[in-house]
């Protein structure tokens, strides 16, 4: 049960961080991986039950441990991606491009 609830949770939250982040900008679009949100799940579950096994002198999962373990999983799996409509990359931003410079 609470394997449901945390995808749920994950769930909600990324597709509320795509709306309120991405989801403001003209020409972009973008999509929320349910699949990879199911992925992150189980692999944080599986982080939480090794860190119990490992740390049995009553160690707790503190909500540090929570945030660092979903963040992980998160940045690894990349669940919401991006794109421009017009099929540029993203980074197409002259005010953003680094020029090198040749001796």
């Amino acid at each position: 049960m609470k394997r449901h609830v945390k995808l749920v949770e994950l769930m909600e939250s990324a597709r509320v961080f795509a709306d309120t982040r991405i989801g403001i900008f003209n020409n972009v679009e973008y999509m929320v991986n349910d699949d990879l949100l199911t992925c992150i799940n189980e692999s944080y579950w599986d982080d939480i039950e090794r860190f119990k096994e490992y740390h049995t002198d009553g160690h707790l999962v503190t909500p540090v441990k929570i945030a660092t373990f979903t963040a992980k999983w998160i940045v690894r799996y990349k669940p919401i991606q991006a794109w421009r409509a017009d099929g540029k990359d993203l980074s197409d931003n002259p005010s953003s491009t680094v020029k090198s410079v040749s001796h």
